[in-house]
């Protein structure tokens, strides 16, 4: 579903198309999507990876992101590059990789982790004992 400009009335077509199937790769990169939608999304479960590189994520959408991420103990990829992430969301997402450890790839590239909630998401690293590959390139890391 990546790079076609989806936004809330397709996200819905497209979950009521698809729900209670299993999705193992989800990729929503570059597209308009709200949090709800992308929590319906994330219910389709056992998603092994997730990419939502350029998708502007807003702390609304990284809220139920970040719930879901708790609970999705299948996951293995995670890729949020190019989001501009604020400083909020950055905290939302640091909480649920601390309490999901299973993931083996992380991808957060071209996002500001100088931030105050930045240096969260690095501690947080700190316990993945699963985490394989991580790209932090061109983040600003102060």
């Amino acid at each position: 579903m990546q790079n076609n400009d989806i936004d809330n009335v397709g996200g819905q077509a497209i979950v009521n198309t698809i729900k209670k199937r299993k999705i193992a790769k989800l990729d929503c990169d570059n597209n308009q999507l709200t949090g709800q939608i992308l929590a319906d999304l994330l219910q389709m479960t056992p998603i092994q990876r997730l990419h939502l590189v350029k998708s502007a994520l807003s702390d609304a959408q990284v809220q139920p992101l970040a719930n879901n991420l708790i609970k999705m103990r299948d996951l293995k990829q995670v890729y949020m590059s190019h989001n501009n992430l604020s400083n909020n969301s950055l905290g939302m997402l640091a909480d649920a990789i601390a309490v999901n450890v299973k993931i083996e790839e992380i991808s957060m590239t071209h996002n500001d982790l100088s931030l105050p909630n930045g240096v969260k998401i690095i501690r947080a690293l700190k316990n993945m004992t699963n985490l394989k590959k991580l790209s932090l390139n061109s983040c600003t890391l102060d």
